[in-house]
C-alpha cells in the first residue's frame, strides 16, 4: 500500500466518524471542524491503543496423556 494509499484510508476513516458525530448531535450546521478534530483525536486514540496492548499468547494445547497399558495377566498354575 502506497502513502497515498494509506493517507486517503486515514482522510476516509476521519470523515465517516466524523459525520458519525455530525448524525448524532443532530446535524448542526456549524461544528464541522469541531467533528473533524474530534474524530482525529478518537482515532489517534484508538491507533495508540492498539500499538500498546500486549500481545495475547498463543494458547497452550494440553498435552495428551499416553494411554496405560494393561499388564499381561499372567496365570498362576
Amino acid at each position: 500500500m502506497s502513502v497515498t494509499n494509506v493517507a486517503d484510508s486515514s482522510r476516509d476513516r476521519v470523515a465517516a466518524l466524523a459525520y458519525e458525530l455530525w448524525q448524532t448531535e443532530g446535524y448542526p450546521a456549524d461544528r464541522a471542524l469541531d467533528h473533524w478534530c474530534a474524530a482525529e483525536q478518537m482515532l489517534q486514540i484508538q491507533e495508540t491503543e492498539m500499538q500498546t496492548a500486549p500481545a495475547r499468547p498463543a494458547p497452550v494445547k494440553p498435552r495428551r496423556r499416553a494411554a496405560r497399558r494393561s499388564r499381561p495377566v499372567t496365570q498362576s498354575a
